[in-house]
């Protein structure tokens, strides 16, 4: 029997039972509780499946842990160790809460985005879920970067000239490391220094690191103008950019060499591609 199987198991068996003596909401506030401390706790969480410590110093620990819990969640505890179950108790509490929320006609809409949502989002979304239900819905937000609309990423040649909507979601990292944002500007262009004149300046001038987080829930359009050079011109520090103090920092290498090592390192499959 799966981990999550077993979990569900256990939740129902004590929802049964916490529909019979009225304190399906109690049980559910600590089930709540034991979810997030265990999710929250990593030492609590490594102690609970611990392979060694036994299956009764765990509930120990859960007891101190949680001194005031209803008596049919201290109950579950003991259930958990006869079965040498107590390291699933976080899934268990989960699972639970999951049947309560149905039990009650509530639904959860989990929400992923790039970046934690605004409270005006928020609105805009719980807005259209009540246009699809009449179920009370909670709203869960997860972020995963992964999504994120366009990675951190420096321009790969010399400038970049950008036209973009009103939308937003340009962010730009400063010198201290913070993400800042590019908030459009309405008849102006961004421009945006690349790799190959950070090179040819020797470090004069910095290509700026920066991506497109979209938080907005309104599709962004933008344009970019890409300045580059021949696929043979080659690019070295600038004499005027060299001195004793500054010496060269980068060889000579060229367009097209620079683009193309930066394109392998973007996209995986160009790595089996012979130069």
């Amino acid at each position: 029997m799966s981990g999550t199987r077993a979990a569900i198991r256990y939740a129902k068996a004590v929802l049964s039972l916490a529909v019979d003596q009225k304190t399906e909401e109690a049980v559910n506030d600590d089930m709540k509780l034991i979810a997030t401390t265990v999710s929250e706790n990593t030492d609590l969480d490594l102690a609970l499946k611990n392979a060694i410590a036994k299956q009764n110093t765990k509930k120990e620990i859960l007891n101190q842990v949680f001194p005031k819990l209803n008596p049919l969640t201290s109950k579950l505890f003991d259930v958990l160790v006869d079965n040498n179950r107590i390291d699933a108790i976080a899934n268990v509490a989960r699972k639970y809460n999951e049947l309560y929320e149905a039990h009650i006609g509530k639904e959860k809409a989990t929400v992923t985005t790039a970046v934690p949502m605004t409270e005006d989002l928020e609105i805009k979304v719980m807005a259209k879920i009540k246009e699809l239900t009449s179920k009370s819905v909670e709203l869960e937000n997860i972020v995963d970067e992964s999504i994120i609309g366009i990675g951190a990423h420096t321009d790969y040649g010399n400038l970049t000239i950008l036209a973009q909507d009103d939308v937003g979601g340009l962010q730009v990292m400063n010198r201290d490391g913070q993400w800042v944002e590019g908030t459009p500007i309405a008849g102006t262009f961004v421009i945006n220094i690349g790799d190959l004149l950070q090179r040819l300046t020797n470090d004069r001038y910095l290509a700026n690191l920066h991506r497109v987080v979209n938080a907005s829930g309104r599709e962004r359009y933008s344009i970019p103008f890409f300045i580059d050079a021949d696929y043979d011109a080659e690019f070295a520090p600038l004499p005027s950019c060299v001195s004793q103090d500054n010496p060269a920092r980068y060889e000579a290498v060229t367009c097209g060499a620079h683009k193309y090592g930066r394109f392998v390192q973007s996209y995986p499959h160009l790595q089996k591609v012979p130069a």
